[in-house]
Parts: C-alpha cells; structure tokens; sequence
C-alpha cells in the first residue's frame, strides 16, 4: 500500500515519467501512453485509499465522500473502497466496545473484591475499619460514601451484650445473625454466625 502522505509526489513523478518525451515512454504511441497514465493513476489512488483505510478509515471515507480521488476512480472502485472503510470503521467500534466491556468487568470484579474484604473484616473486627481506608480503597465514590455513613451510623459495630448474653436491639442482633428461636440456645456455632454476618451485612449494601 502506498503512504497517504506520498500520493502526490508518486503522481507527480508519474507524469512527469510518461509525458517525458526522451524517456522511456517517449515512442509509445499516444492513445497507449494515455492508457497507462490512466491506469496508472487509477492504482495509485487506490494503493494509496487501502493504505489509508488501514491507518485510518474514518479519514478514507472523508476523502472518498469528499471526491478527492474521484479523477482516478470510477464510481465501481469507489463505493467498494468505502465499503472497505465501512467495514474498518465497524470493526475498531466493535473492538472499542468488547475493551471496554471488559475493563468495565475487571474494574467491577475488583470493586467487588474490595467490598467483600471490607466487609469480612469489619465483621471480624470491627475497630479495623476506618474513613480513611474506605476512602484510600479502589470503591467507586458512591460506595465509598455508603460504607462511611454506615460505618458512622453504627452499621459495623458489635452489638452490646445484655442480660442473659443476648445481644442489643432486635434490628441489630438480626443484622449480626441471631434470630429469635436461638435464644435459649446456649451457644451458637461462632463460624456461622460469622458467615451470615458477613452475608447479613453485605446484601445491605448496594453496589
């Protein structure tokens, strides 16, 4: 493919070689020489069209509209070039989309980690999480302030115990995982109660 930026110099070269009249071309019978230049011409437009389509179609099909190349290619030779743009032009937007998809993902993916982490934590210990590490993590900034509202307000904190070893308001001990029919239960199993806190605690935060 011919270099865009080279069109008019190979052009200009081109002539000048066919209409010298002791070069090469100089006894080539007219309506022949005209022939070649036509043809000529015609490859060149077209060499340096596909070079540009690969560089940049969205820049061909301007050119191509425009009727910059319209004295050395027919009407045939035109509208299939602009396919071709069409075509390099679809293909960078679908490739756009699928790389964009997909850092969309990880970035979703990695949030979601995050949060988790957060979470699991401060259900262990609760004294670890902190404004600034919220703030400091890769959360999208309406999570961020989620998470530091709820952790202002309470969210995260252990419940105190009361008589009996029963802990706080009700709201509060269902959100930490108890529930009413284990309260004559002696003991609870500290690992599952563990994981639904962290279930409790995570399905109460959008994201």
């Amino acid at each position: 493919f011919l270099d865009p930026s080279q069109f008019n110099s190979v052009m200009n070269q081109t002539e000048t070689a066919l209409s010298d009249k002791t070069g090469v071309y100089a006894n080539m019978p007219a309506d022949k020489r005209i022939e070649l230049a036509r043809q000529t011409k015609e490859q060149l437009a077209l060499s340096t069209v596909e070079g540009l389509i690969r560089q940049s179609p969205q820049a061909a099909m301007a050119d191509l509209k425009s009727g910059k190349y319209a004295a050395f290619l027919d009407a045939d030779k035109t509208n299939s070039l602009m396919g071709q743009a069409t075509t390099a032009i679809t293909a960078q937007e679908v490739d756009a989309q699928r790389r964009e998809r997909l850092a969309d993902k990880a970035q979703k993916d990695a949030e979601e980690n995050t949060l988790d982490k957060i979470i699991n934590d401060a259900v262990e210990n609760p004294s670890s999480l902190t404004a600034s590490s919220i703030a400091a993590s890769n959360l999208k900034p309406s999570t961020k302030l989620e998470l530091i509202g709820k952790m202002n307000a309470g969210f995260f904190d252990k419940p105190a115990p009361t008589k009996g070893g029963v802990h706080g308001p009700v709201a509060a001990r269902i959100s930490a995982g108890w529930r009413p029919e284990q309260a004559d239960r002696p003991q609870r199993n500290k690992q599952t109660h563990r994981r639904r806190s962290f279930a409790d605690r995570r399905a109460q935060i959008a994201f």
